[in-house]
Protein backbone atom coordinates (compact mmCIF):
# COMPACT_ATOMS: atom_id res chain seq x y z
CA UNK A 1 0.00 0.00 0.00
CA UNK A 2 3.02 2.12 0.14
CA UNK A 3 1.82 3.81 3.30
CA UNK A 4 -0.45 6.00 1.24
CA UNK A 5 -3.34 7.26 3.26
CA UNK A 6 -6.50 6.65 1.19
CA UNK A 7 -8.96 8.22 3.93
CA UNK A 8 -7.05 11.09 3.24
CA UNK A 9 -6.11 11.52 -0.77
CA UNK A 10 -10.16 11.08 -0.84
CA UNK A 11 -10.93 13.93 1.75
CA UNK A 12 -12.94 11.73 3.84
CA UNK A 13 -12.92 12.93 7.54
CA UNK A 14 -12.82 10.93 10.79
CA UNK A 15 -16.15 10.54 10.81
CA UNK A 16 -16.55 9.23 7.40
CA UNK A 17 -14.22 6.81 8.36
CA UNK A 18 -16.37 5.15 10.57
CA UNK A 19 -19.22 4.48 8.07
CA UNK A 20 -19.78 1.42 6.66
CA UNK A 21 -22.64 -0.02 4.37
CA UNK A 22 -24.62 1.64 1.88
CA UNK A 23 -23.56 5.26 3.83
CA UNK A 24 -19.95 4.87 3.60
CA UNK A 25 -20.47 3.97 -0.36
CA UNK A 26 -22.62 7.38 -0.80
CA UNK A 27 -19.80 9.30 0.92
CA UNK A 28 -17.15 7.24 -1.03
CA UNK A 29 -18.41 7.75 -4.53
CA UNK A 30 -19.23 11.64 -4.35
CA UNK A 31 -15.61 12.45 -2.80
CA UNK A 32 -14.31 10.58 -5.76
CA UNK A 33 -16.47 11.69 -8.29
CA UNK A 34 -15.58 15.45 -7.63
CA UNK A 35 -11.92 14.91 -6.99
CA UNK A 36 -11.72 13.18 -10.19
CA UNK A 37 -13.51 16.02 -11.98
CA UNK A 38 -11.05 18.24 -10.08
CA UNK A 39 -7.97 16.73 -11.21
CA UNK A 40 -8.99 15.14 -14.84
CA UNK A 41 -6.09 15.77 -17.05
CA UNK A 42 -8.00 17.15 -19.63
CA UNK A 43 -8.74 19.85 -16.98
CA UNK A 44 -4.62 20.79 -17.41
CA UNK A 45 -4.59 20.42 -21.30
CA UNK A 46 -3.33 24.12 -21.90
CA UNK A 47 -1.01 24.30 -18.25
CA UNK A 48 2.80 23.76 -18.55
CA UNK A 49 4.26 19.95 -18.85
CA UNK A 50 4.69 19.71 -15.32
CA UNK A 51 1.40 20.88 -14.12
CA UNK A 52 -0.04 18.19 -16.65
CA UNK A 53 1.56 15.81 -14.98
CA UNK A 54 1.19 16.41 -11.48
CA UNK A 55 -2.19 15.90 -12.70
CA UNK A 56 -2.23 12.84 -14.45
CA UNK A 57 -0.43 11.44 -11.34
CA UNK A 58 -2.79 13.04 -8.39
CA UNK A 59 -5.84 11.23 -11.13
CA UNK A 60 -4.34 7.90 -10.49
CA UNK A 61 -3.47 8.34 -7.05
CA UNK A 62 -7.45 9.26 -6.78
CA UNK A 63 -8.61 6.09 -8.28
CA UNK A 64 -6.24 4.25 -6.91
CA UNK A 65 -7.46 4.78 -3.64
CA UNK A 66 -10.83 4.29 -5.01
CA UNK A 67 -10.27 1.61 -5.74
CA UNK A 68 -9.06 0.06 -2.65
CA UNK A 69 -11.76 1.53 -0.47
CA UNK A 70 -14.69 0.97 -2.31
CA UNK A 71 -13.68 -2.65 -2.43
CA UNK A 72 -15.11 -4.01 1.29
CA UNK A 73 -12.43 -6.70 1.19
CA UNK A 74 -9.80 -4.91 0.20
CA UNK A 75 -10.78 -1.82 2.58
CA UNK A 76 -10.52 -4.10 5.50
CA UNK A 77 -7.22 -5.57 4.53
CA UNK A 78 -5.91 -2.16 4.14
CA UNK A 79 -7.44 -0.88 7.44
CA UNK A 80 -5.51 -4.15 9.35
CA UNK A 81 -2.47 -3.21 7.85
CA UNK A 82 -2.08 0.51 8.10
CA UNK A 83 -4.26 0.94 11.41
CA UNK A 84 -7.66 1.87 9.88
CA UNK A 85 -9.73 4.55 11.05
CA UNK A 86 -9.34 6.90 13.93
CA UNK A 87 -11.69 4.56 15.93
CA UNK A 88 -9.41 0.82 14.70
CA UNK A 89 -9.99 -1.65 17.57
CA UNK A 90 -6.87 -4.75 16.93
CA UNK A 91 -8.86 -6.66 19.09
CA UNK A 92 -12.50 -5.78 17.30
CA UNK A 93 -14.30 -9.10 17.29
CA UNK A 94 -12.03 -10.83 20.06
CA UNK A 95 -13.74 -12.70 22.73
CA UNK A 96 -11.47 -13.55 25.95
CA UNK A 97 -13.03 -17.31 25.94
CA UNK A 98 -11.22 -17.70 22.42
CA UNK A 99 -7.85 -17.87 24.57
CA UNK A 100 -9.52 -20.99 27.05
CA UNK A 101 -10.51 -23.03 23.97
CA UNK A 102 -14.10 -21.23 23.83
CA UNK A 103 -15.52 -22.71 26.44
CA UNK A 104 -18.61 -20.42 28.11
CA UNK A 105 -19.91 -19.37 24.24
CA UNK A 106 -21.67 -20.41 20.91
CA UNK A 107 -19.15 -20.41 17.79
CA UNK A 108 -20.51 -19.08 15.37
CA UNK A 109 -19.60 -19.14 11.05
CA UNK A 110 -17.51 -16.62 9.94
CA UNK A 111 -18.90 -14.50 7.31
CA UNK A 112 -16.73 -15.20 3.47
CA UNK A 113 -17.12 -13.03 0.09
CA UNK A 114 -16.59 -14.99 -2.85
CA UNK A 115 -13.32 -14.37 -5.05
CA UNK A 116 -13.19 -11.42 -6.95
CA UNK A 117 -13.29 -11.78 -11.21
CA UNK A 118 -10.91 -9.44 -12.98
CA UNK A 119 -11.78 -9.37 -16.69
CA UNK A 120 -10.65 -7.00 -19.63
CA UNK A 121 -12.77 -5.25 -22.16
CA UNK A 122 -10.98 -3.89 -25.06
CA UNK A 123 -12.68 -1.22 -27.30
CA UNK A 124 -11.71 0.86 -30.28
CA UNK A 125 -11.36 4.37 -30.27
CA UNK A 126 -14.52 5.44 -32.20
CA UNK A 127 -16.45 3.07 -29.42
CA UNK A 128 -14.96 4.94 -26.89
CA UNK A 129 -15.63 8.35 -28.46
CA UNK A 130 -19.05 7.44 -28.70
CA UNK A 131 -19.88 5.71 -26.04
CA UNK A 132 -21.53 1.82 -26.11
CA UNK A 133 -23.44 -0.98 -24.76
CA UNK A 134 -22.15 -4.33 -24.99
CA UNK A 135 -22.89 -8.17 -23.51
CA UNK A 136 -19.21 -9.07 -21.64
CA UNK A 137 -19.67 -13.11 -21.29
CA UNK A 138 -16.94 -14.70 -18.75
CA UNK A 139 -16.78 -17.88 -16.34
CA UNK A 140 -17.73 -18.21 -12.50
CA UNK A 141 -18.39 -20.16 -9.76
CA UNK A 142 -21.39 -21.77 -9.22
CA UNK A 143 -23.39 -23.79 -6.98
CA UNK A 144 -23.50 -27.01 -8.71
CA UNK A 145 -28.02 -27.31 -9.62
CA UNK A 146 -28.04 -30.86 -9.67
CA UNK A 147 -26.74 -32.01 -6.60
CA UNK A 148 -27.87 -28.42 -4.28
CA UNK A 149 -23.89 -27.78 -3.43
CA UNK A 150 -23.84 -30.87 -1.84
CA UNK A 151 -21.47 -33.00 -3.82
CA UNK A 152 -23.44 -35.75 -3.41
CA UNK A 153 -25.16 -37.11 -6.94
CA UNK A 154 -28.35 -38.85 -5.48
CA UNK A 155 -28.91 -35.51 -2.91
CA UNK A 156 -28.13 -38.06 0.12
CA UNK A 157 -25.37 -37.02 2.58
CA UNK A 158 -24.80 -38.15 6.01
CA UNK A 159 -22.74 -36.29 8.59
CA UNK A 160 -19.32 -35.94 8.00
CA UNK A 161 -17.15 -37.29 10.57
CA UNK A 162 -14.35 -35.33 10.97
CA UNK A 163 -16.09 -32.14 12.02
CA UNK A 164 -18.93 -34.29 13.83
CA UNK A 165 -21.15 -32.63 11.20
CA UNK A 166 -20.86 -28.97 12.45
CA UNK A 167 -18.71 -27.83 9.24
CA UNK A 168 -16.66 -26.43 11.58
CA UNK A 169 -12.86 -27.77 12.81
CA UNK A 170 -11.16 -26.11 15.51
CA UNK A 171 -6.98 -25.26 15.45
CA UNK A 172 -5.36 -24.41 19.13
CA UNK A 173 -1.90 -23.06 18.85
CA UNK A 174 0.21 -23.12 21.94
CA UNK A 175 1.88 -19.17 22.69
CA UNK A 176 4.24 -19.50 25.82
CA UNK A 177 1.01 -19.85 28.18
CA UNK A 178 -1.72 -19.26 26.05
CA UNK A 179 -3.85 -21.13 24.33
CA UNK A 180 -5.24 -19.48 20.67
CA UNK A 181 -8.08 -21.25 18.95
CA UNK A 182 -9.60 -20.51 15.57
CA UNK A 183 -12.48 -22.17 13.44
CA UNK A 184 -12.24 -22.32 9.91
CA UNK A 185 -14.95 -24.92 7.44
CA UNK A 186 -13.91 -28.56 7.84
CA UNK A 187 -11.72 -29.64 4.35
CA UNK A 188 -12.87 -32.71 4.29
CA UNK A 189 -16.57 -32.28 3.54
CA UNK A 190 -16.07 -28.37 2.27
CA UNK A 191 -17.81 -26.69 5.79
CA UNK A 192 -21.06 -28.63 4.68
CA UNK A 193 -20.98 -30.77 7.61
CA UNK A 194 -22.51 -33.49 5.24
CA UNK A 195 -20.55 -36.35 3.38
CA UNK A 196 -21.70 -38.60 0.52
CA UNK A 197 -20.81 -42.09 -0.74
CA UNK A 198 -21.31 -40.96 -4.62
CA UNK A 199 -20.13 -37.67 -5.88
CA UNK A 200 -22.16 -35.87 -7.84
CA UNK A 201 -21.23 -36.41 -11.79
CA UNK A 202 -22.33 -33.01 -12.81
CA UNK A 203 -19.54 -31.01 -10.34
CA UNK A 204 -17.68 -34.62 -9.39
CA UNK A 205 -18.81 -34.38 -5.97
CA UNK A 206 -16.96 -30.36 -5.82
CA UNK A 207 -20.76 -28.84 -5.08
CA UNK A 208 -19.46 -26.06 -7.54
CA UNK A 209 -19.04 -25.64 -11.38
CA UNK A 210 -17.86 -23.06 -14.07
CA UNK A 211 -20.95 -21.29 -15.60
CA UNK A 212 -21.31 -19.30 -18.25
CA UNK A 213 -22.57 -15.28 -17.58
CA UNK A 214 -23.56 -12.23 -19.69
CA UNK A 215 -23.52 -9.07 -18.21
CA UNK A 216 -24.87 -6.17 -20.11
CA UNK A 217 -22.65 -3.09 -19.42
CA UNK A 218 -23.31 0.90 -20.25
CA UNK A 219 -20.15 2.08 -21.18
CA UNK A 220 -19.67 6.13 -21.13
CA UNK A 221 -18.27 8.15 -23.98
CA UNK A 222 -15.06 9.09 -23.33
CA UNK A 223 -13.59 5.54 -21.60
CA UNK A 224 -10.19 6.34 -21.13
CA UNK A 225 -7.48 3.27 -21.40
CA UNK A 226 -7.45 1.71 -17.91
CA UNK A 227 -10.34 3.27 -16.18
CA UNK A 228 -12.30 -0.01 -14.51
CA UNK A 229 -15.65 -0.03 -13.14
CA UNK A 230 -16.80 -2.77 -10.65
CA UNK A 231 -20.22 -4.74 -10.32
CA UNK A 232 -20.40 -5.68 -6.85
CA UNK A 233 -21.78 -9.89 -6.49
CA UNK A 234 -20.97 -10.74 -9.98
CA UNK A 235 -17.95 -12.78 -9.10
CA UNK A 236 -17.94 -15.94 -7.56
CA UNK A 237 -20.63 -17.61 -5.61
CA UNK A 238 -19.34 -19.56 -1.93
CA UNK A 239 -19.74 -23.00 -1.49
CA UNK A 240 -22.63 -23.78 0.57
CA UNK A 241 -21.45 -24.37 4.06
CA UNK A 242 -20.21 -20.59 3.79
CA UNK A 243 -22.04 -17.94 5.18
CA UNK A 244 -21.39 -14.30 2.75
CA UNK A 245 -21.64 -12.84 -0.55
CA UNK A 246 -20.52 -14.04 -3.98
CA UNK A 247 -17.49 -11.75 -5.10
CA UNK A 248 -17.83 -9.38 -7.50
CA UNK A 249 -16.71 -8.60 -11.00
CA UNK A 250 -13.76 -6.07 -12.11
CA UNK A 251 -14.39 -5.09 -15.36
CA UNK A 252 -10.80 -3.34 -16.81
CA UNK A 253 -11.46 -0.90 -20.15
CA UNK A 254 -8.53 -1.10 -22.98
CA UNK A 255 -8.70 1.20 -25.74
CA UNK A 256 -7.41 0.03 -28.75
CA UNK A 257 -3.97 2.34 -30.25
CA UNK A 258 -5.70 3.82 -33.77
CA UNK A 259 -4.46 3.57 -37.33
CA UNK A 260 -4.96 7.45 -37.88
CA UNK A 261 -5.71 9.23 -35.00
CA UNK A 262 -3.59 9.27 -31.50
CA UNK A 263 -4.89 10.06 -28.01
CA UNK A 264 -2.46 12.55 -26.32
CA UNK A 265 -2.15 12.95 -22.41
CA UNK A 266 -4.41 14.93 -22.14
CA UNK A 267 -6.80 12.49 -22.70
CA UNK A 268 -9.76 14.16 -24.70
CA UNK A 269 -7.00 15.82 -27.47
CA UNK A 270 -6.79 13.82 -30.72
CA UNK A 271 -3.43 14.76 -32.77
CA UNK A 272 -3.96 13.46 -36.66
CA UNK A 273 -0.88 14.09 -38.87
CA UNK A 274 -1.40 14.81 -42.72
CA UNK A 275 1.20 14.14 -45.60
CA UNK A 276 1.55 17.51 -47.74
CA UNK A 277 3.64 17.78 -50.43
CA UNK A 278 6.44 20.27 -50.89
CA UNK A 279 4.27 22.39 -53.70
CA UNK A 280 1.44 22.74 -51.39
CA UNK A 281 2.88 23.53 -48.47
CA UNK A 282 5.00 26.46 -50.24
CA UNK A 283 2.27 27.40 -52.31
CA UNK A 284 -0.87 26.74 -50.02
CA UNK A 285 -4.02 24.74 -50.23
CA UNK A 286 -7.02 23.57 -49.05
CA UNK A 287 -6.92 19.93 -47.36
CA UNK A 288 -10.02 17.70 -46.01
CA UNK A 289 -9.42 16.19 -42.59
CA UNK A 290 -11.24 13.20 -41.57
CA UNK A 291 -12.88 13.45 -37.44
CA UNK A 292 -13.43 11.02 -35.13
CA UNK A 293 -16.85 10.63 -35.44
CA UNK A 294 -16.83 10.13 -38.84
CA UNK A 295 -17.69 13.80 -40.63
CA UNK A 296 -14.43 16.03 -42.42
CA UNK A 297 -13.87 19.46 -41.65
CA UNK A 298 -11.74 21.84 -44.26
CA UNK A 299 -8.94 23.69 -43.12
CA UNK A 300 -6.82 25.98 -44.97
CA UNK A 301 -2.97 25.67 -45.66
CA UNK A 302 -1.41 29.21 -45.58
CA UNK A 303 1.42 29.53 -48.21
CA UNK A 304 4.91 28.40 -46.94
CA UNK A 305 3.70 26.22 -44.55
CA UNK A 306 6.79 24.55 -42.31
CA UNK A 307 7.01 20.76 -41.36
CA UNK A 308 5.22 20.12 -38.08
CA UNK A 309 3.27 23.27 -38.20
CA UNK A 310 -0.13 22.21 -35.88
CA UNK A 311 -3.44 23.69 -36.50
CA UNK A 312 -6.12 23.41 -33.64
CA UNK A 313 -9.63 22.30 -34.47
CA UNK A 314 -11.66 23.23 -31.58
CA UNK A 315 -14.27 20.84 -30.57
CA UNK A 316 -13.49 17.84 -32.76
CA UNK A 317 -11.65 15.67 -29.84
CA UNK A 318 -12.66 13.12 -27.54
CA UNK A 319 -15.75 13.36 -24.97
CA UNK A 320 -14.67 14.47 -21.77
CA UNK A 321 -14.68 11.11 -19.28
CA UNK A 322 -17.63 11.51 -16.75
CA UNK A 323 -18.51 15.37 -18.79
CA UNK A 324 -19.93 14.03 -21.87
CA UNK A 325 -20.95 17.99 -22.57
CA UNK A 326 -17.11 19.16 -23.36
CA UNK A 327 -15.27 18.08 -26.30
CA UNK A 328 -11.64 17.85 -26.24
CA UNK A 329 -9.41 19.55 -29.71
CA UNK A 330 -8.17 17.41 -32.48
CA UNK A 331 -4.22 19.05 -33.90
CA UNK A 332 -3.47 18.72 -37.42
CA UNK A 333 0.17 18.18 -37.57
CA UNK A 334 1.55 18.84 -40.76
CA UNK A 335 4.42 15.91 -42.47
CA UNK A 336 5.67 18.19 -45.41
CA UNK A 337 7.25 15.22 -47.80
CA UNK A 338 9.26 16.10 -50.64
CA UNK A 339 9.08 14.66 -54.14
CA UNK A 340 11.37 11.54 -55.20
CA UNK A 341 10.93 12.68 -58.86
CA UNK A 342 11.25 15.49 -60.92
CA UNK A 343 9.78 16.22 -64.23
CA UNK A 344 11.74 18.03 -66.60
CA UNK A 345 9.11 20.91 -66.23
CA UNK A 346 8.71 20.95 -62.75
CA UNK A 347 12.62 20.96 -62.98
CA UNK A 348 12.58 23.78 -65.50
CA UNK A 349 10.13 25.80 -63.40
CA UNK A 350 11.65 25.51 -60.11
CA UNK A 351 15.03 26.98 -61.57
CA UNK A 352 13.38 29.78 -63.10
CA UNK A 353 11.72 30.21 -59.00
CA UNK A 354 15.28 30.01 -58.36
CA UNK A 355 16.64 32.80 -60.62
CA UNK A 356 13.86 35.00 -60.13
Amino acid sequence: MENKNYYDILGLSEEDKALNGKEFEEKLKKSYKNLARKWHPDRFSTKSEKEQKEAEEKFKEIAEAYNVLSDPEQRRQYDFQTGGGPDFDPFAGFNPWDIFGGHGRTQQKPMYKGQNIDIEVVLTLEEAYSGVTKDVTYNRDVMCGHCNGTGSDDGKTHSCPHCNGTGMVSERVQRGNMTMVSSHPCPHCNGTGKTYSKPCSHCNGNGMKQASSTERIVIPAGIVDGAFETYPGKGNELPKGYEGIPGDLHIIFRVKPHDVFKRESAFSNLRIDIDLNVFDAVLGCEKEVPCIDGSTVKIKIPELTENGHTFVIKGKGMPVYNNNKERGNMKVVTNVKMPKTLSNKQRELLKKVKNA
